[in-house]
């Protein structure tokens, strides 16, 4: 992804947001998306792979390196933070093909362990996931208070 790919953005983070509907987003979330994007392109343990079509971009997978805590290995993991692909375009192996990319990635850096979230609802991401070997290791809670 280049800077000049941000302002191309917004459908997809939109796409993001109505598949993900037991989230809660900022009322500028577009902004806040693309401005954590801006930053993305700057850092080495950060990177966003594109998808596009006739100059359009329909993909978007996003990735890093993180720490995995003090106690739990290995050391460092891949985490996948966004993936979305236009509803126009999905099953054509769009998605598949940016999860490549980025597994490749990570790997080349070294990472042998990718972890990610996926809301309950999101009946087609799980099935992705799990398509691709990935298995449910942990839960996350919320309460509002």
């Amino acid at each position: 992804m280049k800077p000049t790919d941000l302002d191309s953005l917004w459908p997809l983070v939109d796409q993001f947001v109505s598949a993900n509907k037991t989230l809660t987003y900022r009322p500028d979330y577009r902004y806040a998306f693309c401005d954590s994007a801006r930053k993305v392109l700057s850092d080495t343990d950060a990177v966003i792979f594109i998808a596009e079509e006739k100059s359009e971009i329909i993909g978007l997978i996003a990735g890093r390196i993180i720490d995995n805590g003090p106690i739990i290995i290995p050391d460092k993991i891949g985490y996948v933070g966004t993936t979305v692909v236009l509803s126009g375009y999905r099953r054509k192996g769009i998605a598949k093909g940016m999860w490549e990319k980025l597994k490749g990635w990570f790997q080349s850096r070294g990472i042998e362990e990718v972890h990610l979230y996926v809301v309950p609802d999101n009946d087609e991401a799980r099935g992705f996931w799990q398509s691709r070997g990935f298995n449910l290791v942990l839960e996350r809670w919320q309460k509002r208070l």
